[in-house]
C-alpha cells in the first residue's frame, strides 16, 4: 500500500513534491526504516542480481530493499559502468550530459557500505531528486530515467551525482 500511495503523490504522476516528501517521511517513520537500520541477514548464498523484485525475494539478500530501482546486474565492473556513463555524454542532450559528467571523479570503493551501493541499481527516488535539483521537467525526468537504465547507473553513481550537485 505504501508503494501505491507514493506512486499517487509522486510529482511525475501529477502529485505534489512536498506531499511526496512528507509521505515518504511518514512511511519511513511508521515502517521503521528511518528510525533504526535493520540488521543485515546473511544467508550464506551468493547474491543474485537485481530483477526488479525486493531483495526479500532474492537469494542471499543482505538487507531489505523494497525501493524501485534501475534494473541492475552486479556482474559488470563498477569502473566499466562509469566509463559507459561518460561515453554517453556525447550521445545525450546537453542537459543530461551534465549529471553524467559529474561522474568523472567517481571511482570504485571497497568499503562494505560502498560495495553494496555499487552492486545495486540507483533508486528512482534518487534519480527524481537529481532531476528536481537540475530543474528537469516531467518529460525530461522520464528521459533521465531511461538514460540511467541504459548505463545502468548504480546506487553509488546516483549518490555521487547528488553529492556533486549539492557541492
Amino acid at each position: 500500500m505504501w508503494r501505491k500511495l507514493l506512486a499517487k503523490v509522486h510529482p511525475d504522476a501529477g502529485g505534489d513534491h512536498e506531499l511526496f516528501i512528507w509521505t515518504s517521511s511518514v512511511k519511513d517513520h511508521v515502517a521503521g526504516v528511518g528510525i533504526e537500520p535493520k540488521q543485515p541477514s546473511y544467508t550464506g548464498q551468493p547474491r543474485g542480481h537485481y530483477t526488479g523484485q525486493s531483495s526479500n525475494n532474492r537469494a542471499g539478500a543482505y538487507e531489505r530493499d523494497d525501493v524501485d530501482r534501475v534494473p541492475f546486474s552486479s556482474h559488470v565492473p563498477f569502473d566499466a559502468l562509469t566509463r559507459r556513463a561518460l561515453e554517453l555524454v556525447d550521445e545525450v542532450d546537453g542537459i543530461f550530459a551534465y549529471p553524467l559528467l559529474l561522474l568523472q571523479d567517481c571511482y570504485e570503493m571497497f568499503s562494505t557500505q560502498m560495495e553494496r551501493k555499487q552492486e545495486r541499481g540507483a533508486s528512482y527516488k534518487e534519480l527524481a531528486a537529481i532531476g528536481h535539483k537540475l530543474g528537469f521537467t516531467k518529460p525530461q525526468r522520464v528521459r533521465w530515467y531511461r538514460i540511467a537504465e541504459s548505463v545502468p547507473l548504480s546506487d553509488r553513481h546516483a549518490g555521487h551525482i547528488l553529492g556533486r550537485i549539492d557541492d
